[in-house]
This record gives structure tokens, sequence and C-alpha cells, in this order.
């Protein structure tokens, strides 16, 4: 198999959450030994591929079970390489279903894309103010998020918070500082809450890799007949050794089902009658 390395899991170099399952599943890769300490396996690449490679030389006699495992090899790497094929900039449509649509573009100096979703919405700005500041409902309808605490409340327009991101096995779970700010065009009514990460805010907690960036922003635009127009946009750095490719395969979707777990969130009488005092809703 050649030199083989020991990885810490956020290194692996394949969609670990998707194809390793999805291998052993269907008994196509030998078991993975796992080394003494926490987070370390024997697998590289190179032992990967030999495992598909091996596979698909027995199968070869049979060639009904051959035909169904290139079929199936395709179909895990159809997608990632329409992933290392995107080398511009503008922004790409990823995603457009249930009225929700999620683009992704390159960003100058960084291995991961930025992802911006767009959905128009039948709510008031107060209901969706109200959601992403209900600190103790972020779990509800956010992929992947654990426990969140406020660190601080500035104001009506500004916060503090501390939460646990807690992807799925192998990956290590996160822990994130975000600075929330809220804002509103006086004229338009629009909407803009800031989402930027603060890793330095807190000391290291050595449980949790430390997400070291985010940009991130939900734009609220007031349109006809109730409807908002709504952006989330996301460019983050996980932090850890995860491969770029991994992260940028994954944030498609978890866009798509942050922005649809909203709209049903919002649905709940809590956030429709909800009505903020500094925030102007349009007329």
């Amino acid at each position: 198999m050649g030199v083989k390395m020991w990885l810490k899991l956020d290194s692996l170099q394949t969609n670990s959450g998707i194809i390793l399952p999805l291998l052993k599943g269907r008994g196509l890769l030998p078991p993975l030994r796992v080394r003494g300490g926490k987070g370390e396996l024997e697998n590289n690449a190179d032992f990967l591929i030999a495992c598909l490679i091996i596979t698909g030389l027995k199968l070869k006699g049979n060639k009904m079970a051959f035909l169904k495992y290139i079929s199936f090899i395709l179909t895990l790497l159809i997608p990632l390489s329409a992933a290392f094929a995107d080398t511009g900039k503008d922004w790409k449509l990823k995603i457009d279903r249930e009225n929700i649509r999620v683009y992704s573009r390159k960003v100058d100096k960084s291995k991961i894309h930025e992802i911006k979703a767009v959905s128009r919405i039948p709510s008031s700005l107060s209901s969706i103010v109200s959601l992403l500041n209900d600190v103790e409902a972020v779990s509800k309808w956010i992929p992947n998020s654990g426990e969140t605490i406020l660190l601080k409340r500035i104001n009506d327009y500004e916060t503090l918070v501390y939460g646990i991101i807690r992807p799925p096995w192998p990956v290590s779970d996160r822990d994130i500082i975000v600075h929330f700010k809220i804002r509103q065009d006086p004229a338009t009514k629009e909407v803009t809450v800031n989402m930027t990460g603060r890793p330095d805010y807190i000391p290291l907690n050595e449980d949790y890799v430390r997400v070291p960036l985010l940009k991130s922003f939900w734009k609220l635009t007031p349109g006809p007949d109730g409807f908002l127009d709504v952006v989330y946009q996301v460019h983050a750095e996980p932090g850890g050794l995860l491969l770029s490719w991994f992260v940028n395969v994954s944030t498609d979707e978890v866009a798509y089902d942050t922005v649809k777990n909203m709209q049903d969130m919002i649905q709940k009488e809590k956030y429709k009658r909800a009505r903020l005092d500094y925030i102007d809703e349009k007329k």
C-alpha cells in the first residue's frame, strides 16, 4: 500500500460522512484500524483508492457485480470532479428547489467557498429577527448545532454568542464565538444581521476545534404583500485539518437546510406574533 500515514480524522482525504459508510455498508472497505489516541486513524487517500481498485479487480469475473460497482464509483466521483473543476469566482447555482436557491463562489486567499442562499418568504421582519435572537432555539433549526450560550447582550442590536458545532462522525466537534450586529436602513426598512467570528474572545477549549474565521449575514428586504426577500450569505474557515473539497461539497446542503428550517420555525406562534420595538416594519 506504500507508506501509510497517521492522520487526524479531520485530515482524512475522503468525504468520510458519505463515502466511507457507503463503502463499508456494501462490504467494499476493509475494517479500519484505530490507533491509540483519540481521533487517529490509519488511513489515507492511497489506502482508499487501493481498496477501490482491489475490490473492482475481485469483482471483474462477475460481470453484473462489476458493472454495478463501476456505476457506484461513478456516482461518487462525478460530484467530486465537479467540485474540483469549479475554478471561477462568479456565483454558481448549486441548488434550486422549494423556493430556495443556493449559490457558491470561490474566495480570494481561501480554499473554502462562500455560500449564498436566497428565498422569498411571507414573514414580518420581527419574526425572523426574533428567531435569530433566540439563543435557546439554535439547535432546533441550524444543522449540526449543539449547545448555545449567550455570552453578552450589549444592547438590542448587538450580542455575543458561544456555540458548539457537532458535525457527523468522524469530524471533530467545533466551537465558535459569534458577534451579532443588527442594523436597519431607515428609508427602505431593510434589516441586515451581520455575524462575525470572534475566536479570541474566550480561551480555547481543548475539547473542541475553534472556528478561526466567520463572515456571514442575513439580509431581509421587505417586498409587496408581506413578503421578504431573504439572503443568507456565509464564508467560514472550519479550522483543524479538514480538506477544502470535503467542506465545499457539504456546505451547499447545510445552507439549504438552514433556510428551509428557518421557514418552518417562523410559522410557530412565538415568532409569527413577535413584534420588536427596535425593528420598524414597512407599512
